[in-house]
C-alpha cells in the first residue's frame, strides 16, 4: 500500500508500506521506526491517505484512494502491531527484514530506533 502523510506546509509524502488489518477488523495498522519520516510527520499531522500501490508505492492505475486519520503506538501496543504484520508477512517481516536494518545500522553507524505502530482509522464516506 501507498501511505501519504503531510509535512507541516502540508505537502503530501506517499510512502510505500506493509499493512494488517487490527484485531478489531475495523482498522488497519503499520510498524515502522520512531525515527523514520513517516512517523515524524504523523506527529505533527494525524491525516492519512491510502491507496493500492505495487512494493515501490507507484499507486496502480484507478486505484481509488481512502482518507483517515492515524496514531501512533508505543511499547507493548507497538509489539502487537509487529505481531500482527508478522502474521500476515510471514519470514520476511519475522527474519529479512531486521537482519537489514541491523546491515544498514552497522553501515550507517547509528543506533537502532524503537519500533512504532501506527493505528489509522479510515474516514467514513
Amino acid at each position: 500500500m501507498s501511505l501519504t502523510t503531510y509535512r507541516r506546509d502540508g505537502t503530501p509524502v506517499a510512502t510505500p508500506v506493509w499493512i494488517a488489518g487490527d484485531e478489531d477488523g475495523k482498522r488497519l495498522v503499520v510498524v515502522t521506526e520512531s525515527s523514520t519520516g513517516k512517523a515524524k510527520r504523523l506527529r505533527n499531522d494525524p491525516r492519512v491517505r491510502l491507496a493500492v500501490s505495487d512494493g515501490r508505492g507507484r499507486v496502480k492505475a484507478g486505484a481509488e484512494a481512502v482518507d483517515g486519520t492515524a496514531e501512533l503506538l508505543t511499547g507493548e501496543d507497538a509489539q502487537r502491531v509487529r505481531t500482527l504484520i508478522h502474521s500476515k508477512y510471514g519470514f520476511t517481516a519475522k527474519v529479512l527484514i531486521p537482519v537489514l536494518y541491523k546491515i544498514r545500522d552497522l553501515v550507517k553507524r547509528r543506533s537502532p530506533a524503537d519500533a512504532v505502530g501506527i493505528l489509522i482509522t479510515l474516514t467514513e464516506a
